[in-house]
């Protein structure tokens, strides 16, 4: 399956806020994306142990094949339905990774290339880690207050917690 380009109306880096606002469709993203990947891990665990079975004297080889090939047709549905969950996500901008839940925002941080990462039931994004790096490696950002804005907001930089 090939991925078309994200969409040129999202941004090519995230900002913070940018990701935040986003979070209302990639949460529900996220929830599919995820009940999608428990159905497919339920079907390849029936499927494995179908085909790991010894058959009861009663069935037919021809029963077993017809059921086998039946719950491999089920699971190649399922995985393309997971596809095209994740897939909406890529068109975003947006990359969905592993485990089912965790999506990164490509971004820049102190100059260099990074990943805001979310994971599903986080309230906001509040971590961030190099690209490539895994979901054990991100770092909390920090705000560092800014000046103040015509309208009185103060601004923020992110920035990695260099500790």
């Amino acid at each position: 399956m090939s991925l078309t380009k994200p969409r040129p109306d999202y941004p090519k880096w995230f900002s913070v806020e940018i990701a935040n606002r986003m979070l209302p469709l990639v949460r529900a993203i996220a929830t599919d994306i995820f009940e999608q990947q428990e159905l497919v891990d339920t079907l390849a665990q029936r499927l494995q142990r179908l085909t790991g079975e010894k058959k009861p004297s009663k069935r037919t080889d021809a029963d077993y094949t017809d059921e086998i090939k039946e719950f491999r047709r089920e699971l190649d549905l399922e995985r393309a339905k997971l596809m095209g969950f994740k897939h909406e996500a890529s068109r975003l901008g947006i990359i969905a990774r592993e485990p089912a839940g965790h999506f990164d925002f490509p971004t820049l941080i102190d100059g260099h290339n990074a990943e805001l990462c979310w994971i599903l039931g986080e309230p906001e994004v509040l971590y961030w880690h190099h690209v490539d790096d895994p979901i054990s490696a991100r770092k909390p950002l920090v705000a560092e207050a800014g000046t103040n804005t015509e309208n009185g907001a103060s601004e923020h930089r992110w920035s990695s917690d260099n500790q």
